[in-house]
């Protein structure tokens, strides 16, 4: 199965070696990872979205989800305490050097004059430690916005990245949950006017362990040269 399937309010891909679920009843929870057959447990979670100052539960109304081939899109309302449209895509890459490739692309506008979208999105490695933090070195005069974690179980290592254009915050913490690493990224901190439409692209990428650094940096250098899709 390379395509989304859903079953009940669960939207469900699998490829040869590992699982996606996400479940639509609770929008703001992340993309969850697993072996097919195997543990029950998520090896990482990826994704979660929560609005900047609210609990994590408290997201606008769902207004539909599709699935359309290797995309999963859902669409949020707008509210009176969050008047924002919002649109969430996940789309499954084909990266030959990825065991597994997720590009989640977010777009939000207002039919108010001036609102702040502030959003966040959370992913949480279990029983993992960060080898790559932030990094300052510029190549090609653009900055490294991408971290690269490593499971202690010698699993594949995650790396996580957002263009530098759509950079606005990017937090590494210690996630007492999973024993791991949560990585938080707060997206769309300045002003939002009406009828402007805001994306902000990230990608996670599970990597096979040997040569993880090389593969991370050749991936976002990749990731950097790729434009957004069209549309949202």
């Amino acid at each position: 199965m390379n395509h989304w399937i859903f079953e009940n309010t669960i939207a469900k891909w699998q490829g040869d070696s590992l699982a996606l679920s996400w479940d639509s009843a609770r929008p703001h929870s992340e993309l969850r990872v697993f072996h097919p057959g195997g543990d029950t447990q998520p090896t990482c979670r990826l994704f979660g979205v929560s609005l900047d100052g609210s609990p994590s539960e408290t997201l606008p109304p769902l207004e539909h989800v599709t699935a359309c081939g290797a995309t999963l899109r859902a669409a949020f309302s707008a509210t009176e305490r969050f008047p924002v449209d919002m649109q969430i895509a996940w789309h499954l890459l084909d990266l030959g050097s990825a065991v597994l490739a997720l590009d989640v692309v977010v777009s939000v506008e207002t039919r108010q004059l001036d609102v702040v979208p502030r959003v966040l999105l959370s992913t949480r490695i279990g029983d993992a430690d960060v080898v790559l933090p932030a990094n300052r070195e510029k190549p090609e005069g653009r900055p490294k916005t991408y971290r690269l974690c490593r499971r202690r179980d010698a699993g594949p290592s995650y790396a996580e990245m957002i263009h530098p254009t759509d950079f606005h915050s990017f937090a590494t913490l210690p996630d007492r949950e999973s024993t791991g690493v949560l990585f938080r990224h707060t997206l769309f901190t300045s002003s939002l006017e009406k009828g402007v439409i805001l994306r902000a692209r990230l990608r996670g990428l599970l990597l096979p362990r040997e040569d993880d650094e090389a593969t991370a940096d050749a991936c976002f250098r990749r990731f950097l040269d790729t434009p957004l899709p069209l549309g949202r």
